[in-house]
């Protein structure tokens, strides 16, 4: 593989790889977030639709407080230890605040009953809003009592007030639809200001019935009973039958969202009951607005990322193509200043770094080249030397290899050993004596 090409990937992977991992990390965050704000969204929505229903409970804690303040004629009666017979005036009293309570609370449905207890919280008069007549009326079936504590804890208040109780599920609201979710209100009776309370009246609510007017809501107990005014997908049926994993979805008593093949459902705990639990209230959610959301959104990344890694492969290919063309000039330059024994003059422009490198290489390719010249100068010389040896001694064997009468007569005649001896013992050879 060339060096252009290792550089260009290296180059491209590097370059793109940063991008993918930030596209991986981050992609599915932002989705996750943009599903919490959706989501968000609809809860709001949800709760506003129950704005009315905090208003609702405004104003009926004021209507408590006014019954409190104008209580039935016969409570007052029953604020000492032993019991006061009713007289015929009493009942008349009573009837006639029947038709004062009728006509002030005519067309609040929701009040299904209203009670007075005195200080030991024993009944004393009560109403129960009529299912045919739509009247409160006497009735002989005791009403429902609220809390022991709530209803001691009322009779100690040294002034007008009014507590909330918990909401109750009536077992038995197949019987009657507005008694399945009911809520009590307990405000004190005081007889004149700065005085203790000789009892309390309890208003009883139907907010069910005020839940229920809510468009394509579902509306199930702790135990996924749908409640009688919910839209129950299936008569008869479970809302954990109907929707796989719901129960382990509303454990944790927290707005959820439950992902099914039967829809995206938001449920919220609206209502905690008596006991424990509460009442859950679910809202369908539309997908497809998301769905179509991440898919523009999930293009338009993915375009981005294309876009960016083309520009990326760009780059890199530029650069390469750069690197590649410096590399094959300093290759080329080389091999010619190794091969050749002229001098190869290197010009590259860029920074002063690698002007420098191109006047370096530019020097030292002139030098070896005169460095060659003269080691061929050199090289011819010793050859012509060494041929001028070689012929002197080719010459000179020759003339020691040839006998002495045949010897020219201008080279010197080497004595005999004989010669030699002769004449270093004769007289005149030796040196004289000294004195």
């Amino acid at each position: 593989m060339k060096l252009r090409t290792q550089i260009l990937l290296l180059l491209f992977f590097f370059g793109l790889t940063p991008l993918l991992i930030a596209a991986i990390i981050n992609f599915p965050l932002l989705i996750g977030r943009l599903e919490g704000f959706y989501q968000q969204a609809y809860l709001q929505n949800l709760r506003a639709d129950f704005s009315d229903l905090d208003q609702h409970l405004a104003s009926r804690n004021t209507l408590a407080r006014v019954i409190a303040r104008l209580p039935e004629p016969g409570i007052l009666l029953f604020n000492k230890d032993t019991e006061g017979a009713e007289d015929a005036d009493i009942d008349k009293a009573r009837v006639r605040y029947t038709e004062w309570l009728n006509r002030l609370l005519a067309n609040e449905y929701d009040i299904i009953q209203i009670s007075f207890v005195d200080k030991k919280g024993v009944p004393r008069f009560w109403l129960e809003r009529d299912a045919d007549s739509l009247l409160l009326l006497p009735t002989t079936k005791l009403p429902e009592e609220p809390p022991r504590a709530m209803l001691d804890e009322a009779l100690r208040l040294p002034g007008p007030a009014v507590l909330l109780g918990p909401v109750r599920l009536n077992p038995d609201y197949h019987d009657d639809p507005r008694a399945f979710l009911n809520l009590q209100l307990v405000s004190p009776i005081h007889p004149g200001p700065g005085t203790m309370p000789v009892g309390a009246v309890v208003v009883t609510l139907d907010i069910g019935g005020i839940a229920a007017i809510s468009p394509g809501t579902l509306w199930i107990t702790p135990d996924g009973e749908y409640l009688p005014t919910a839209r129950n997908p299936r008569p008869g049926s479970n809302a954990f039958d109907d929707f796989p994993g719901l129960r382990e979805k509303l454990t944790s008593s927290k707005v959820t969202l439950y992902e099914g093949p039967n829809g995206d459902i938001i449920w919220v705990p609206m209502f905690q009951i008596e006991g424990s639990g509460s009442i859950w209230a679910g809202r369908f959610v539309d997908p497809s607005p998301m769905a179509r959301f991440k898919n523009e959104l999930t293009l338009r990344v993915f375009g981005v990322v294309l876009l960016l890694a083309a520009t990326v492969w760009l780059a890199a290919s530029w650069l390469s193509r750069k690197v590649g063309r410096f590399s094959e000039s300093l290759t080329q330059g080389v091999q010619h200043v190794l091969e050749g024994d002229e001098s190869v003059e290197f010009s590259w422009q860029g920074s002063k770094e690698l002007e420098q490198l191109s006047q370096d290489l530019s020097a030292l390719a002139r030098k070896h080249a005169q460095n060659n010249r003269e080691l061929i100068e050199h090289a011819r010389e010793l050859e012509a030397s060494n041929q001028y040896k070689s012929e002197f001694l080719a010459n000179a064997s020759h003339e020691l290899k040839t006998p002495s009468c045949c010897s020219p007569s201008w080279l010197p005649r080497t004595p005999t050993r004989a010669a030699r001896k002769n004449r270093s013992s004769s007289p005149s050879s030796r040196p004289p004596a000294r004195t």
